[in-house]
């Protein structure tokens, strides 16, 4: 059911939420927390229409890093651990394929904008 959907997305994702930050957030790591396989969470996500569990915890991190470039002075090498990405050439390789250009390009960009 409709609602059955909608219950079972909300433990998802808050299960992402709650643990965002942490480095060792995976598939695995919340279907651990949710007492059921890895292949089960998958396969839940898709049959309620959610994105799979790796895309939505890539997504996100990325929306964390994007406020944290709008809304800080945080070096970019902060944002990165701070959003929850585990190094900087994943942060880097996602961010672009996002918002096609660096998140320094992203930052200029989008302040420049609230200063005119």
């Amino acid at each position: 059911t409709l609602l059955a959907s909608s219950a079972a997305s909300d433990v998802y994702k808050r299960q992402i939420n709650d643990n965002i930050t942490n480095k060792d957030l995976t598939p695995r790591y919340i279907a651990d927390r949710l007492a059921i396989s890895p292949r089960s969470l998958y396969r839940k996500m898709e049959e309620i229409g959610e994105d799979s569990p790796t895309d939505l915890i890539k997504e996100c991190r990325l929306h964390i890093a994007k406020d944290l470039l709008l809304t800080t002075k945080k070096t970019i090498d902060e944002i990165v651990f701070d959003s929850g990405f585990s190094n900087k050439v994943t942060f880097f390789k996602v961010f672009r394929e996002k918002y096609e250009c660096t998140p320094k390009e992203f930052r200029m960009k989008h302040l420049e904008e609230v200063q005119q």
